[in-house]
């Protein structure tokens, strides 16, 4: 089985930092009608405590994995609910990525 493509986009996002920076700006993208302030989110409450639908989430999920260049489980914000959770988990599979590449 081949290894999915790996974007350099998913290079710079290696760092929990920047990838919990996307996340939330695609959290406050996904959530736009009720205008959350990204000063306001906290990076270890669940995602679904800001009001995001199943089909908001679908919708981050699907952003988020143009970003790093490779397909998202649904089940991924279930597995890792909160943004500091996700870029953690995020971090190892960018990573592991990068890695079966060079092999």
């Amino acid at each position: 089985m081949n290894a999915p493509p790996y974007s350099l986009a998913a290079k710079e996002l290696a760092n929990a930092e920047a990838l919990q920076e996307l996340i939330i700006s695609l959290l406050v993208e996904s959530l736009e009608e009720e205008q959350i302030d990204p000063e306001d989110i906290d990076l270890r409450q669940p995602l679904g405590s800001y009001g995001l639908s199943s089909v908001q989430a679908l919708v981050l999920l699907g952003k988020l994995e143009k970003q790093v260049g490779f397909a998202l489980s649904p089940t991924v914000l279930w597995n890792y609910p909160t943004i500091q959770a996700l870029a953690g988990w995020l971090v190892e599979e960018i990573e592991a990525a990068a890695h079966r590449q060079e092999i």
